[in-house]
Protein backbone atom coordinates (compact mmCIF):
# COMPACT_ATOMS: atom_id res chain seq x y z
CA UNK A 1 0.00 0.00 0.00
CA UNK A 2 3.03 1.96 0.48
CA UNK A 3 3.92 1.82 -3.48
CA UNK A 4 3.42 4.60 -5.79
CA UNK A 5 2.80 1.82 -8.41
CA UNK A 6 -0.79 1.61 -8.96
CA UNK A 7 -0.70 -2.67 -9.76
CA UNK A 8 0.85 -2.72 -6.64
CA UNK A 9 -1.20 -0.72 -5.21
CA UNK A 10 -4.08 -3.15 -6.78
CA UNK A 11 -2.76 -6.62 -5.51
CA UNK A 12 -2.05 -5.35 -1.87
CA UNK A 13 -5.65 -4.63 -2.08
CA UNK A 14 -6.81 -7.81 -3.78
CA UNK A 15 -4.58 -9.63 -1.25
CA UNK A 16 -5.94 -7.77 1.75
CA UNK A 17 -9.74 -8.84 1.08
CA UNK A 18 -8.55 -12.25 0.78
CA UNK A 19 -6.80 -12.45 4.20
CA UNK A 20 -10.15 -10.15 5.35
CA UNK A 21 -12.59 -13.06 3.82
CA UNK A 22 -10.34 -15.53 5.72
CA UNK A 23 -10.60 -14.03 9.32
CA UNK A 24 -8.05 -11.22 10.80
CA UNK A 25 -6.93 -11.33 14.69
CA UNK A 26 -8.59 -8.25 16.28
CA UNK A 27 -4.82 -7.58 17.70
CA UNK A 28 -3.72 -7.37 13.89
CA UNK A 29 -6.33 -4.85 12.85
CA UNK A 30 -5.88 -2.81 15.31
CA UNK A 31 -2.62 -2.80 14.30
CA UNK A 32 -2.95 -2.32 11.14
CA UNK A 33 -5.11 0.88 12.19
CA UNK A 34 -2.53 2.34 14.15
CA UNK A 35 -0.26 2.33 11.25
CA UNK A 36 -1.98 4.11 8.75
CA UNK A 37 -3.57 0.92 6.86
CA UNK A 38 -7.24 1.79 6.75
CA UNK A 39 -6.25 5.50 5.91
CA UNK A 40 -4.60 4.43 2.92
CA UNK A 41 -6.98 2.29 1.41
CA UNK A 42 -9.69 4.63 2.05
CA UNK A 43 -7.56 7.35 0.01
CA UNK A 44 -7.53 4.83 -2.91
CA UNK A 45 -10.66 5.51 -3.52
CA UNK A 46 -9.92 8.73 -5.27
CA UNK A 47 -7.62 7.16 -7.55
CA UNK A 48 -8.07 7.81 -11.55
CA UNK A 49 -8.00 4.06 -12.01
CA UNK A 50 -11.71 2.24 -11.77
CA UNK A 51 -10.14 -1.47 -10.68
CA UNK A 52 -7.87 0.08 -8.66
CA UNK A 53 -10.84 1.93 -6.67
CA UNK A 54 -13.13 -1.11 -6.96
CA UNK A 55 -10.18 -3.11 -5.41
CA UNK A 56 -9.78 -0.51 -2.53
CA UNK A 57 -13.95 -0.61 -1.96
CA UNK A 58 -13.90 -4.56 -1.66
CA UNK A 59 -11.06 -4.46 0.35
CA UNK A 60 -12.63 -1.47 2.94
CA UNK A 61 -15.90 -3.77 2.51
CA UNK A 62 -13.86 -6.88 3.52
CA UNK A 63 -12.50 -5.38 6.41
CA UNK A 64 -14.96 -3.57 7.73
CA UNK A 65 -16.97 -6.77 7.87
CA UNK A 66 -14.63 -8.12 10.02
CA UNK A 67 -14.15 -5.04 11.93
CA UNK A 68 -17.93 -5.07 12.37
CA UNK A 69 -17.93 -8.48 14.78
CA UNK A 70 -15.70 -6.22 17.02
CA UNK A 71 -17.98 -3.59 17.09
CA UNK A 72 -19.96 -1.99 20.54
CA UNK A 73 -23.10 -2.59 19.58
CA UNK A 74 -24.14 0.98 20.41
CA UNK A 75 -21.86 4.24 20.29
CA UNK A 76 -22.51 7.57 21.89
CA UNK A 77 -21.13 10.46 19.78
CA UNK A 78 -21.24 14.21 21.23
CA UNK A 79 -20.94 17.56 19.14
CA UNK A 80 -20.15 20.84 20.01
CA UNK A 81 -21.57 23.95 17.76
CA UNK A 82 -19.10 26.24 19.26
CA UNK A 83 -20.25 29.17 21.43
CA UNK A 84 -23.36 29.98 19.98
CA UNK A 85 -24.22 27.04 18.22
CA UNK A 86 -25.87 23.72 20.12
CA UNK A 87 -24.37 20.99 21.69
CA UNK A 88 -25.99 17.47 21.22
CA UNK A 89 -25.57 13.79 21.95
CA UNK A 90 -26.80 10.55 20.03
CA UNK A 91 -26.29 7.25 20.26
CA UNK A 92 -26.62 5.11 17.57
CA UNK A 93 -26.57 0.73 17.61
CA UNK A 94 -24.20 -0.49 15.03
CA UNK A 95 -24.32 -3.49 13.08
CA UNK A 96 -22.70 -6.30 10.93
CA UNK A 97 -21.56 -5.69 7.53
CA UNK A 98 -23.18 -9.36 6.34
CA UNK A 99 -26.22 -7.60 7.07
CA UNK A 100 -26.53 -3.77 7.12
CA UNK A 101 -23.70 -3.13 4.28
CA UNK A 102 -22.76 0.35 4.60
CA UNK A 103 -25.12 1.32 6.83
CA UNK A 104 -23.19 -1.23 9.85
CA UNK A 105 -21.50 2.10 11.59
CA UNK A 106 -20.74 5.77 11.28
CA UNK A 107 -18.90 6.91 8.36
CA UNK A 108 -16.76 10.40 8.63
CA UNK A 109 -18.81 12.03 6.77
CA UNK A 110 -22.00 11.55 9.07
CA UNK A 111 -19.98 13.06 11.82
CA UNK A 112 -19.33 16.30 9.96
CA UNK A 113 -22.53 16.62 9.27
CA UNK A 114 -23.65 16.35 12.61
CA UNK A 115 -21.08 19.34 13.80
CA UNK A 116 -22.60 21.53 11.02
CA UNK A 117 -26.26 20.68 11.97
CA UNK A 118 -25.23 21.85 15.31
CA UNK A 119 -23.28 25.07 14.30
CA UNK A 120 -25.55 28.07 13.97
CA UNK A 121 -25.90 28.00 9.94
CA UNK A 122 -26.97 24.12 10.09
CA UNK A 123 -29.16 25.16 13.19
CA UNK A 124 -30.82 27.54 10.83
CA UNK A 125 -30.95 24.23 8.17
CA UNK A 126 -33.23 22.02 10.57
CA UNK A 127 -35.04 24.20 13.68
CA UNK A 128 -38.94 23.77 13.29
CA UNK A 129 -38.39 22.34 9.55
CA UNK A 130 -39.43 18.95 8.15
CA UNK A 131 -36.68 16.86 7.19
CA UNK A 132 -35.68 13.46 5.15
CA UNK A 133 -32.56 11.52 5.69
CA UNK A 134 -31.98 9.53 2.82
CA UNK A 135 -29.68 6.10 2.82
CA UNK A 136 -29.10 7.19 6.97
CA UNK A 137 -27.48 3.79 7.60
CA UNK A 138 -26.93 4.21 11.78
CA UNK A 139 -29.12 7.16 11.27
CA UNK A 140 -26.94 9.80 13.48
CA UNK A 141 -27.69 12.60 11.30
CA UNK A 142 -31.30 12.04 11.61
CA UNK A 143 -31.37 12.01 15.18
CA UNK A 144 -29.49 14.88 15.49
CA UNK A 145 -31.81 16.42 13.70
CA UNK A 146 -34.55 15.60 15.92
CA UNK A 147 -32.79 16.56 18.89
CA UNK A 148 -32.21 19.93 17.69
CA UNK A 149 -35.65 20.94 17.50
CA UNK A 150 -36.65 19.84 13.52
CA UNK A 151 -40.77 20.11 13.41
CA UNK A 152 -40.67 16.75 11.68
CA UNK A 153 -37.83 14.09 10.47
CA UNK A 154 -38.48 10.79 8.40
CA UNK A 155 -35.41 8.19 9.01
CA UNK A 156 -35.04 6.31 5.87
CA UNK A 157 -32.92 3.23 4.47
CA UNK A 158 -34.34 0.22 2.45
CA UNK A 159 -32.07 -2.66 4.11
CA UNK A 160 -34.44 -4.16 6.76
CA UNK A 161 -31.50 -4.82 9.30
CA UNK A 162 -30.92 -1.26 9.03
CA UNK A 163 -34.46 -0.55 9.69
CA UNK A 164 -34.64 -2.16 12.88
CA UNK A 165 -31.39 -0.90 13.98
CA UNK A 166 -32.63 2.64 13.44
CA UNK A 167 -36.04 1.95 14.92
CA UNK A 168 -33.43 0.52 18.41
CA UNK A 169 -31.63 4.27 18.13
CA UNK A 170 -35.08 5.72 18.62
CA UNK A 171 -35.73 4.08 21.73
CA UNK A 172 -31.96 4.78 22.78
CA UNK A 173 -32.23 8.63 22.39
CA UNK A 174 -35.86 8.92 24.33
CA UNK A 175 -37.19 9.57 20.33
CA UNK A 176 -39.30 6.61 20.07
CA UNK A 177 -43.25 7.83 19.89
CA UNK A 178 -42.07 11.77 19.52
CA UNK A 179 -44.72 13.32 17.70
CA UNK A 180 -43.24 13.62 14.27
CA UNK A 181 -39.79 11.59 14.43
CA UNK A 182 -40.59 8.17 12.36
CA UNK A 183 -38.46 5.85 10.89
CA UNK A 184 -39.80 4.28 7.37
CA UNK A 185 -38.27 2.14 4.39
CA UNK A 186 -37.29 4.17 1.55
CA UNK A 187 -35.81 3.29 -2.18
CA UNK A 188 -35.22 6.20 -4.61
CA UNK A 189 -34.80 3.28 -6.90
CA UNK A 190 -37.84 2.36 -7.14
CA UNK A 191 -41.71 3.77 -6.45
CA UNK A 192 -42.60 0.72 -4.28
CA UNK A 193 -42.52 1.08 -0.64
CA UNK A 194 -43.45 3.70 1.95
CA UNK A 195 -42.92 6.56 0.16
CA UNK A 196 -45.98 8.63 1.02
CA UNK A 197 -43.61 10.53 2.95
CA UNK A 198 -44.02 14.28 4.23
CA UNK A 199 -45.37 16.03 1.25
CA UNK A 200 -43.85 19.22 1.60
CA UNK A 201 -40.11 19.20 2.43
CA UNK A 202 -37.63 21.43 3.58
CA UNK A 203 -33.40 20.08 3.81
CA UNK A 204 -33.01 16.71 2.25
CA UNK A 205 -30.02 15.01 4.25
CA UNK A 206 -28.36 12.73 2.44
CA UNK A 207 -24.20 11.97 2.68
CA UNK A 208 -22.05 9.48 0.90
CA UNK A 209 -24.85 7.24 -0.26
CA UNK A 210 -23.65 6.75 -4.43
CA UNK A 211 -20.56 6.28 -5.88
CA UNK A 212 -20.63 6.55 -9.59
CA UNK A 213 -17.40 5.72 -12.09
CA UNK A 214 -16.86 5.43 -15.77
CA UNK A 215 -14.50 2.88 -17.55
CA UNK A 216 -11.88 3.79 -20.26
Amino acid sequence: LCSADPAAQLGACVQLAALASAGIARAHLERFRCGGGFARVTALLRASDADLVDAAAEALARLSSTCSGHLQPTRAYAFDGGAVGAQCEVTVQQIGYDTAGTGYAVWTSALLLCRWLCAPVGLACVRGRTVLELGAGCGAVGLIAAKLGARSVTITDNQPEVLRSLRAALRLNGLEGVAGVRVASLDWAVEAGDNEHVPELDPVVVFEVIRVHTRG
